[in-house]
């Protein structure tokens, strides 16, 4: 057995090592480039490869599980993510291992996360009120029987699949469209056609769907358990009643899965207290996909949040996945949701008792379709915000995509940058616009001459405060969601993006006319785009600028 529990050790440190390279994008860092540490092993920001099942936890010494079977096949899949991520966790997380680690990373077999990747990661337990602590203690623990594949003790699996709904273009028939400024006919039929196909594929089939497990006198356990791996989620929800369990299920190629939990062979009875938490009375369930990305946090994340907390009463409590920036947007802009959110490490098993479960998704959500359909409810909370400012204290933004403040993806000429600048301020006199003109980068000053990453609550107030912003898409231009839509004038966006002329660049053409508007469609914002030309590149980006004077003329007149 010693032998064995030594093979397997060297095994998965052996595999840890060999793949840890071509996995630096999951680890998470400060901004500086330090690979995170806290005080609690394993809580708060996670470590991006996280487990595609859940079992047995990793004892002391980085145990590693089940490699018994083969890698290619679906369980042994499962065993080895597990494996690789408890690894992680241990090896990132664990003070015992920090030689060991910073040995690795000097010998080049660790990256670390570059430093303006447009990631967020957040450390936010000093945030957790005493209100959303959770019970967890050794008589929380649960005694039955692990789940077998013919079912937990011989029961059986009650497969929860909704209809499928249709979608219809009358989402197109909206107030607020966006513009593409543009002399080629070619290039504006193609913007059409792909607003139109984006939009109808991601709101045309309406709001988010829900399920709701209802605790009755026959249930003896309903539970919720969620896991990342990179940008993907993945969830089990379920509810065991008699000699039976119902799950919800939204199989692949679903980026947001939810899973039959028999297929992660859940030993409940063997899972310690950090690992199993028991929680009283009404929840609410979600999760979604890019946990870890600030700017898909804004345009997807919290509307569909924002949909299930319209769905239930103000005492129902909520459960999230406890990485990312989310816990922190909560905690420093909407602090009373914040107090009623528990907040689930990856794996971490949740039993609802004394109340009910109801769970938000999309049974047909993919990768290139996100399925939204919450935009109504996100713009009401947006609105309920209490931060606002006098017309007088406006401000004008010009988001800086340049490097080194930036360093991949639709990097703007530094030059040209200071040309569009200089375009904007020369507007905003020639048209006696009141605001001061911000150039925003996602820095601010320390006061000591160093800088350093806004917080969430920096950029919502910067942006709250703006009438116009003006940029290249990318995540910092994703904070148009927190203008301020109820005032005198819509909101003003003018977004850069790559088109049909910029084919010849891979990297570029890729983000042909990506935009955040088929994202908050619907959203009273005064949008605009301008497409870069067609000298561009992905780390060389230009527009025109007259076609830039010809729209601030439009926008400002």
């Amino acid at each position: 057995m010693m032998d064995e529990e030594r093979r397997r050790r060297g095994l998965g440190l052996a595999l840890l090592f060999a793949t840890i390279g071509s996995l630096t994008f999951l680890s998470p860092t400060t901004h500086n480039n330090t690979p995170l540490h806290t005080d609690d092993p394993g809580r708060g920001t996670g470590t991006g490869q996280q487990p595609q099942i859940v079992a047995r936890r990793l004892r002391d010494g980085g145990r590693i599980l089940g490699l018994q079977d083969d890698v290619q096949s679906d369980r042994g899949r499962r065993q080895l993510g597990l494996s690789l991520s408890r690894a992680f966790e241990v090896f990132f997380f664990d003070p015992k291992t920090m030689e060991l680690r910073e040995e690795a990373i000097a010998h080049g077999q660790v990256d670390v996360l570059p430093e303006d990747a447009d990631v967020l990661v957040s450390t936010h337990s000093k945030f957790q009120s005493e209100d959303s602590k959770i019970e967890s203690n050794e008589d929380n623990k649960v005694d039955f029987m692990p789940m077998q594949p013919n079912g937990m003790a011989g029961g059986v699996y009650k497969s929860i699949q909704l209809a499928i709904p249709e979608e219809t273009p009358s989402v197109l028939d909206i107030e607020y469209k966006p513009t593409l400024h543009d002399a080629n006919e070619t290039n504006l039929q193609a913007y059409t056609d792909f607003i139109d196909l984006l939009v109808v594929k991601m709101h045309g089939s309406g709001e988010p769907q829900t399920y709701t497990f209802e605790n009755t006198p026959e249930t003896s356990g309903i539970y919720f358990v969620m896991w990342t791996f990179g940008p993907k989620c993945t969830a089990s929800a379920w509810r065991v009643e008699g000699d039976g369990t119902e799950f919800v299920d939204v199989p692949r190629p679903n980026p947001i899965r939810y899973e039959n939990p028999k297929d992660y062979e859940m030993e409940l009875n063997e899972l310690d207290d950090n690992m199993l938490v028991i929680v009283k009375g009404d929840h609410a369930a979600w999760q979604g996909w890019h946990p870890y990305s600030y700017g898909h946090t804004l345009d997807y994340r919290i509307s569909q949040i924002m949909h299930l907390k319209a769905q239930v009463h103000d005492e129902c409590r909520f459960l999230l996945l406890d990485v990312g920036p989310l816990p922190e947007i909560f905690a420093s802009i909407d602090p009373d949701f914040f107090s009623r959110i528990t907040w689930l490490r990856t794996g971490q098993v949740a039993k609802v008792i004394e109340g009910n479960l109801i769970v938000g998704f999309r049974q047909d959500s993919w990768y290139a379709y996100p399925k939204f359909g919450a935009n109504a409810y996100l713009q009401n909370w947006v609105n309920s915000l209490p931060f606002r400012v006098q017309k007088s204290e406006k401000i004008v933004i010009y988001q800086n995509r340049v490097f080194p403040q930036a360093s991949h993806g639709r990097l703007m000429n530094a030059q040209h940058s200071e040309y569009i600048i200089s375009l904007i301020k020369r507007k905003m006199e020639e048209l006696c616009r009141p605001e001061r003109l911000v150039i925003f980068d996602g820095k601010i000053s320390n006061g000591d001459n160093n800088m350093r990453t806004m917080t969430p609550s920096e950029q919502f107030e910067l942006f709250r405060t703006a009438s116009t912003v003006i940029g290249s898409h990318g995540t910092g231009l994703s904070n148009v969601l927190w203008m301020d839509l109820q005032a005198d004038e819509k909101p003003k966006v003018v977004e850069f993006t790559a088109g049909p002329q910029n084919i010849n660049d891979r990297n570029l053409n890729k983000f042909q006319f990506r935009n955040y508007i088929r994202n908050y469609w619907g959203m009273p914002y005064d949008y605009h785009h301008i497409l870069f030309t067609e000298n561009s590149t992905d780390s060389n980006t230009f527009i025109n600028l007259e076609t830039l004077s010809d729209v601030l003329d439009e926008l400002w007149s």
